[in-house]
């Protein structure tokens, strides 16, 4: 996904698919819900509600199989908040069907 190697990829081989693997996609997404989660931060700094996402980086960005107890018991206090960076982890966890589709 490097944009060099795209470019080149597309200059010299144009016929070619070009498939993204699971990880990488899992990375973007990740990224993409931090970069919103922390956007969201500095704007409730400013309001003075920054306790509302704080600790709350990794209850985000784990796979629902990996979170802890703590961070379950977290995300219904999340969840009802109706954040950016709540729906954007929602949005992340539906791709995850992208992985078991058959066509």
């Amino acid at each position: 996904m490097w944009k060099a190697f795209l470019g080149v990829v597309r200059k010299r081989c144009s016929l070619v698919v070009h498939v993204l693997d699971r990880f990488h996609v899992a990375k973007l997404l990740s990224e993409a819900i931090d970069t919103v989660r922390r956007d969201e931060l500095r704007a409730l700094r400013g309001s003075g509600r920054h306790v509302v996402l704080k600790n709350s980086r990794w209850v985000l960005l784990k796979n629902r199989a990996t979170r802890t107890s703590k961070d379950r018991s977290r995300l219904p206090d999340l969840l009802g908040l109706n954040l950016r960076s709540v729906r954007a982890c929602l949005l992340k966890e539906e791709c995850q069907h992208f992985w078991t589709f058959k066509s």
